[in-house]
């Protein structure tokens, strides 16, 4: 399977209801490659690539946890158990992620995830996830 230019805000809701995420994401998918077979819902198998931007994900109580997310990665299917590596960008802050998620589809997945961030300058990381943790000044 071979997709280009998906407006995730159409697509995620079904998707993410099938893997049982309490998100909503929006954002384009630039391309999307799958080489595999889908046995079930449960059990998948193969490799995917996939190129997004302007990618923001947010509860459904209309917060938002990220947005303006560019992504390159890639995941490897294995039944119920899939692999990931991806490089994200958002502002002037990038990190690699890799890692493992047990049982994808179900509501007891485990991730087992590693992040590298390089080197960043704090003014650039408080921007880039400012709708995450903004400034809260309580009245005294």
């Amino acid at each position: 399977i071979n997709a280009e230019n998906i407006d995730l805000e159409n697509l995620s809701g079904e998707a993410l209801r099938i893997a049982n995420i309490p998100y909503v994401i929006s954002g384009n998918i630039k391309s999307v490659n799958f080489e595999g077979t889908v046995d079930s819902r449960e059990s998948v198998k193969g490799e995917a690539e996939i190129k997004a931007e302007k990618i923001s994900l947010i509860r459904k109580d209309k917060k938002n946890i990220v947005q303006g997310i560019s992504l390159k990665g890639g995941i490897t299917f294995r039944g119920n158990d899939l692999d990931f590596t991806s490089n994200l960008n958002a502002g002037k802050i990038s990190a690699d992620i890799s890692g493992t998620v047990n049982r994808f589809t179900q509501a007891d997945r485990i991730i087992t995830a590693k992040i590298i961030q390089p080197e960043a300058d704090m003014a650039d990381i408080r921007e880039a996830l400012w709708d995450t943790f903004p400034d809260n000044h309580p009245e005294v």
